[in-house]
Parts: C-alpha cells; sequence; structure tokens
C-alpha cells in the first residue's frame, strides 16, 4: 500500500484528496498546522494525522501540498529537502506562475514534481469525473503520464503555465468581480422581491453570483492580487462596459451587440443556450429539494 501525505490536510481541497486516495487504497496521512482539525478530519475519514510535518513526508512516496495560495511555495521549499529521493510532489494551487521556480529546483533534492489544478469549487463531493489540468514543469511527457495513472478517472488536458494564468484571471477574477459588482450594487435592496419580479435569465444570474460570494474570499482575492494577468481582463471589462454604457444611440448600441452575437455565436453551445437555461431553471423550480429554492 503506497504512503501519501497531504499537507494541509484539513482543508476542503486536502479532504477532497485525502477521500480520493483513501478510495483507491493508499495509505493517507494528513498534516495540518490546525492539529486538533487534522485530528477530528483523520477520525472522520478513517486516515491518520501527525502534528510532525517531517514524519508526515519522511516515509511517503507521494506528498500533496494542499496550502493557502500564498504559502504555497514556501511550504514547498520546506519540505522538499526532507522528501525521499524519487518520490512525487503534487501541488494543486490555483495559480502557476508563483510556484513555477520552486517546483523546478525540486530536481537537485532528487524528487519528481506534478503541479496540477482541480477545476472544481469547494461544493464538489468526489474528484471522479472531473476536470484536471497538468501544467508541464520539467517532462510534460511524463508528468502527464503520471497524472493519467494517478488521476485516470478524471478528465485531464495540460497547459503552459501563462496560458494558465491568463485564462484564470478571466475564468475566476473576472467572473468573481462581475458577480461583487452586481451583489454590491443590489446589496441595499429588497433581494427576495428582486428575485421574485426577476426572470429566468436574473434569477439564475443571482444565484450564481451570491453562491460566488458565499464562500471563503480570501483565495478569490489572493487570486486577483497574486495573477499578473487580472488587470490586463479587469481593464478590458471597464472599457467594454463604459462603452455600452455610454452608448445613449439605440441604433448604434443594437449594432455592436449585434456584431458581439456574432462573434459569439461560434461557441457550439450559444445555439441552444436559451433552451438550456430554462432546462437549468426548470430543474431547480422543481427540484424534490425544496433548500435548493427559496
Amino acid at each position: 500500500m503506497k504512503k501519501l501525505a497531504i499537507i494541509g490536510g484539513a482543508g476542503q481541497m486536502g479532504v477532497l484528496f485525502a477521500t480520493y486516495f483513501q478510495n483507491k487504497n493508499y495509505d493517507v496521512v494528513l498534516y495540518d498546522i490546525n492539529n486538533d482539525k487534522a485530528i477530528s478530519t483523520s477520525k472522520k475519514l478513517g486516515v491518520s494525522s501527525t502534528n510532525n510535518i517531517k514524519k508526515a513526508i519522511t516515509h511517503s512516496e507521494i506528498v500533496i501540498v494542499s496550502v493557502p495560495l500564498e504559502k504555497t511555495s514556501d511550504v514547498i521549499s520546506q519540505i522538499s529537502s526532507l522528501m525521499p529521493k524519487g518520490a512525487l510532489l503534487i501541488e494543486i494551487s490555483s495559480l502557476k506562475s508563483n510556484v513555477l521556480g520552486v517546483m523546478r529546483d525540486l530536481g537537485r533534492f532528487k524528487v519528481q514534481p506534478l503541479s496540477i489544478h482541480p477545476l472544481i469549487g469547494p461544493g464538489v463531493k468526489n474528484l471522479k469525473g472531473q476536470n484536471l489540468v497538468v501544467i508541464p514543469i520539467k517532462d510534460p511527457d511524463g508528468e502527464i503520464e503520471i497524472a493519467k495513472q494517478l488521476f485516470y478517472d478524471m478528465s485531464i488536458d495540460d497547459m503552459e503555465c501563462e496560458k494558465h494564468d491568463e485564462i484564470m484571471s478571466i475564468t475566476i477574477t473576472l467572473n468573481h468581480l462581475i458577480c461583487a459588482s452586481l451583489l454590491s450594487i443590489i446589496k441595499d435592496l429588497d433581494i427576495e422581491k428582486l428575485r421574485n419580479l426577476g426572470g429566468p435569465s436574473f434569477q439564475l444570474l443571482l444565484l450564481l453570483c451570491e453562491s460566488t460570494l458565499s464562500q471563503e474570499q480570501e483565495l478569490y482575492s489572493s487570486i486577483k492580487n497574486m495573477n499578473e494577468y487580472s488587470d490586463k481582463w479587469l481593464d478590458k471589462f471597464d472599457v467594454s462596459y463604459k462603452k455600452l454604457k455610454n452608448m445613449s444611440n439605440t441604433k448604434n448600441l443594437t449594432t455592436v451587440l449585434n456584431i458581439i452575437q456574432k462573434h459569439i455565436s461560434t461557441d457550439p453551445y450559444f445555439p441552444k443556450s436559451y433552451k438550456i437555461m430554462y432546462e437549468m431553471f426548470s430543474v431547480l423550480k422543481n427540484s424534490s429539494n425544496r433548500d435548493l429554492v427559496p
């Protein structure tokens, strides 16, 4: 039975990976700076825990670093010299440019690097079937193959560090800013009345925005401030918004919206997006779980 240590094992992602590998018959040990939480989490999951980080990793064949974004590089630097030669270090952070250097440096300790990003939120209960991207460090083919062996029941893609981080500035930072902006505008209004008077598109948008802001905000803030591409796409949003806002001529505004529509229509989902929206709305409205719909 392979031994696997998770640094930051009491956090949401740590628990998710612990469950995933325990179900695959790995001997999982958790380490977390919150030792009490690590102990209770390990008991709940049926795995072991330790308050000694060196003890957690010195005999582990695989070590997963699952700590806050701004601490990832320091933790990797701290543990790399303690790991057995030939061991595999996996980091799962949402941004990669800040960890690329320390991951490349693992070679001098004879430790294999694997940089991955599971494209999921904290609400996911099982990694199976989810999307995962591999960020090559030194040996793209070898690292992708390792990922496919470890995460064989996930959908795996690979992407260069710079491209990954720029896309995250859109799918995470820009998305979060749009949601936060809407909620900031309407926060003092009667939200329930807005929901009841809004159509399906508004109700789904409100649900998306509220779900985004219902989670811990530290990660989103770190991603925004640490991602070098954030300002580029937030500035683009600012320019686009102001351009549309200042179009007082209906004909000109319609022309611009039609141009946007033409460009985005190349997306295969576009022709059926309206139908999909109503199907999603119907599922929510007709759900037998009343907790899903106010």
